[in-house]
């Protein structure tokens, strides 16, 4: 199968490919990662109808519900703003349909998945393979499991907090590099199964 994947970044489309191949090792991709939350909304419709030109058999939109940069370096009148306006699944996905709608692109064959709140939220559900990942020949590390999970907004800042914690002398989390590395050291999607966003990206690949 020839899948179109249509992401915000690039640490994002590294880890989702390598995921769908473990669901589907006979996916071909197409993937373009558009850079920002916003550009993804917007974009979408425009980038679905060329992947499709380019003969994929289906689009996989997935994008985060709370943005990397959110409440990041803000006044705290602002963040107390965004308190009050939440971002909406319901309207982000709005936004995706109708950019896709004004390319008359065949519904059908589109996907949508929003991560609650964001890839590293699937990325901290496997804490074995975070271990795996912050444990040195000398220092065996031990992740427990995060409790609150679904709710946490800033799962990012959760995992920069848990490199600086237990990784090794200066060692930061850079999604960048670190993101695949967490995702290549599970052994299973068992931890993943858990999360119902995960859960629904499975299933849209395998029916």
């Amino acid at each position: 199968m020839k899948l179109g994947l249509i992401v915000e970044g690039l640490p994002d489309l590294k880890v989702i490919e390598y995921l769908a191949r473990q669901i589907r090792p006979d996916i071909v991709f197409e993937s373009r990662a558009l850079g920002s939350k916003p550009t993804l909304l917007a974009n979408s419709g425009f980038t679905a109808n060329q992947l499709l030109k380019l003969g994929c058999h289906q689009i996989a939109i997935v994008w985060d519900l709370y943005p990397a940069t959110w409440g990041v370096g803000e006044h705290p009148m602002q963040r107390r703003r965004h308190a009050r306006k939440q971002p909406c699944r319901k309207e982000d996905r709005e936004l995706i349909l109708d950019s896709l709608q004004q390319f008359n692109v065949d519904l059908n064959r589109m996907f949508l998945v929003c991560i609650d709140a964001m890839l590293e939220t699937w990325l901290l559900r496997d804490t074995r393979a975070l271990s795996d990942c912050l444990s040195t020949r000398t220092r065996k590390v031990s992740v427990k499991s995060i409790p609150g999970l679904d709710r946490e907004k800033r799962p990012k800042a959760l995992m920069r907090k848990l490199y600086q914690k237990e990784g090794v002398g200066s060692r930061q989390y850079s999604d960048l590099s670190d993101a695949i590395k967490i995702a290549t050291a599970m052994r299973d999607l068992k931890a993943l199964r858990k999360d119902e966003n995960f859960r629904r990206f499975e299933t849209k690949l395998t029916t």
